[in-house]
């Protein structure tokens, strides 16, 4: 809703030619929040096989979701809608996210989702054997991360030239990636030495950093090489309208989110 309202031409843009990606990636979000409520309250063998439907999902998701991202900083999106109506069907509308550089940033998402997340339930888990467990894998989703980084830079060269440069070259890079390392190294050691609070916060830090050097590399295109961020953006009035409206939600949301998360960590305690 934010970029429908911000960039309108943008959200067109997207739905337009990742129409594709973006819709199997809202079933799966779908999906996946279906099979945990179905797997919880159902029978154990329906329990087993919504299960399987939560771990594919699960799986698939945050791939699809790194797949999206990869087409858009590669500029095939942007290029692919000038050729809408005039190219084939793969051309305009599976090409531009189908490619060894989208599914190198498929698998990298993947490996951010799993760390974060292996790294905030070895905190949150009850019992030293299911931590342990949870523990053993954010270190292995964090060389899965180190690896999968490696192999999407090395292919953005090619394939998104206009981010790799910006990663490699601005002089905003090497601070980047200084302060991403030392967030990076910073939550592995702790979750080695069993720190999971600072490894919380420094592995959120690590992903945010990453977050904000694609934001940086890509400035001033939204949807390169066509679309800039002020050429799609709203008049002012709506923008100030949106920005006032985030605001309030915020303060709606943060606390319900809160309340909700400590009602169900209550429920789940001894």
């Amino acid at each position: 809703m934010p970029i429908f309202s911000a960039f309108p031409s943008a959200f067109g843009v997207l739905g337009i030619v990742l129409h594709i990606p973006i819709s199997l990636m809202l079933i799966g979000i779908v999906v996946r929040g279906s099979a945990f409520v179905f797997r919880s309250y159902g029978t154990r063998e329906r329990g087993k096989r919504w299960g399987t439907v939560f771990a594919v999902t699960s799986l698939v998701t945050p791939v699809i979701l790194g797949m999206i991202i990869g087409a858009i900083v590669s500029d095939r999106v942007g290029e692919a809608f000038t050729r809408v109506g005039m190219a084939g069907f793969s051309e305009v509308f599976v090409a531009p996210w189908l490619s060894p550089f989208t599914l190198a940033v498929g698998a990298f998402a993947l490996a951010l989702f799993a760390f974060l997340a292996a790294t905030y339930l070895a905190l949150a888990a009850d019992t030293e054997t299911l931590r342990e467990a949870f523990r053993r894998r954010a270190l292995g989703a964090a060389a899965a991360v180190f690896i999968f980084a490696t192999a999407a830079l090395a292919l953005s060269f090619r394939s998104a030239p206009r981010v790799a440069h910006g990663l490699a070259g601005a002089s905003w890079s090497m601070p980047l990636h200084l302060c991403t390392a030392v967030a990076a190294i910073t939550a592995i050691v702790a979750i080695w030495r069993r720190r999971y609070r600072i490894a919380r916060v420094a592995a959120g830090a690590q992903v945010s950093l990453v977050l904000w050097g694609w934001a940086l590399a890509q400035i001033p295109y939204l949807i390169p090489p066509t679309i800039t961020i002020r050429g799609a953006a709203s008049p002012p009035q709506t923008l100030n309208l949106l920005l006032v409206g985030l605001c309030v939600g915020f303060l709606i949301l943060i606390p319900s989110l809160r309340y909700l998360y400590r009602t169900f960590a209550r429920a789940g305690s001894p």
